[in-house]
């Protein structure tokens, strides 16, 4: 790591700032040794909606049914664990994205590779709502978590000061 050094003047007198440069990653879309494959997934949101006001309902289509919005629920999967956020709290499962009756789906190809533990983007996912702020509808929903935790993943060589 490279580290600056600037001079600033105040009320005539010299002050030294010590500007440090973090390395980052340009590319993430490339595997590299050691690196491990990043997704992007997408949930049927008004499932989970009804599911939660428990209207959803286990029944036969008559016909078919296409939607009038494409809304979505979005979330992280990287090295076996899902990472969602929601209106209530960031959410890190194991097996399944929650509402996993509602059919999530993981893109393919991987959204990007990394080398950063799995332990970092816990570490950022629990601290998400304290830095960036409760959820917001317009402003701060699970597609700007999704994308600032494939921002960690995919630029960062080091976790995060702000994860730590």
């Amino acid at each position: 790591m490279e580290v600056f050094n600037a001079f600033k003047m105040t009320f005539g007198m010299p002050h030294i700032i010590n500007l440090s440069v973090r390395p980052i990653r340009t590319d993430c879309s490339v595997p590299e040794v050691g690196s491990k494959p990043f997704f992007y997934g997408t949930n049927d949101l008004a499932c989970m909606y009804l599911t939660t006001i428990g209207l959803y309902r286990h029944r036969r289509k008559r016909s078919l049914q296409l939607p009038v919005h494409n809304f979505v629920h979005s979330f992280i999967y990287y090295d076996g664990w899902f990472a969602e956020f929601g209106t209530k709290d960031t959410t890190l499962r194991r097996h399944s994205p929650k509402y996993a009756h509602c059919g999530p789906k993981i893109m393919h190809p991987p959204a990007g590779f990394t080398k950063l533990p799995f332990e970092c983007l816990r570490k950022c996912a629990s601290k998400y709502h304290l830095v960036f702020g409760n959820y917001n509808l317009l402003k701060n929903n699970c597609h700007v978590f999704s994308n600032k935790m494939m921002e960690v993943l995919c630029h960062e060589v080091t976790c995060p000061f702000w994860c730590l």
